[in-house]
């Protein structure tokens, strides 16, 4: 009888820990999604995008806005790009004619990242990623922190990647 309870107990423990996993992303999710759409929408302005969706770990009010100026610059370069190949640099510019996508935190899909991120693995825990409908190919990845994208992009060499911080 204490087993039954204690195996009752721990599965209703284990479902309650679960569903919390999974809405503890919601946010993340809606951040990313939001500003997918809005990285490709060329009716909104890079500025208004940097402005909403991304933060900077800047205190100097110049240092701050060169880091705007340089991420702005970045969302026009791959708007004028979107049919070409990345090539280094990732995003991909044809994540933009992907029309079915899903967004999952990237340390329950590391296994298929053909990249290898040099980040620790405290910071894993904030990245996210874009994943084909299939949920076999990731398309981008996002370094968030406070509900905010801190990286978008990443430099690619061989297989390493590395975030780009602005």
């Amino acid at each position: 009888m204490l087993d039954k309870k204690m195996v009752s107990i721990v599965l209703i423990l284990f479902s309650m820990s679960y569903s919390f996993s999974q809405s503890n992303h919601r946010e993340e999710r809606t951040v990313i999604k939001n500003f997918s759409e809005a990285l490709f929408d060329n009716s909104v302005s890079p500025e208004k995008v940097v402005q909403e969706f991304m933060i900077f770990d800047i205190d100097e009010k110049k240092e701050l806005q060169i880091a705007v100026s340089k991420a702005t610059a970045h969302i026009t370069v791959i708007r004028e790009k979107v049919n070409q190949d990345g090539g280094w640099l990732l995003p991909d510019y044809k994540v933009a004619k992907e029309k079915e996508y899903k967004i999952e935190w990237f340390l329950d899909f590391e296994e298929i990242s053909i990249l290898k991120l040099n980040i620790t693995a405290e910071k894993k825990k904030n990245v996210y990623v874009l994943l084909n409908f299939e949920k076999n190919k990731i398309l981008q990845y996002f370094y968030l922190e406070n509900n905010k994208i801190r990286s978008f992009s990443l430099f690619v060499k061989m297989n390493d990647a590395w975030f780009l911080s602005y």
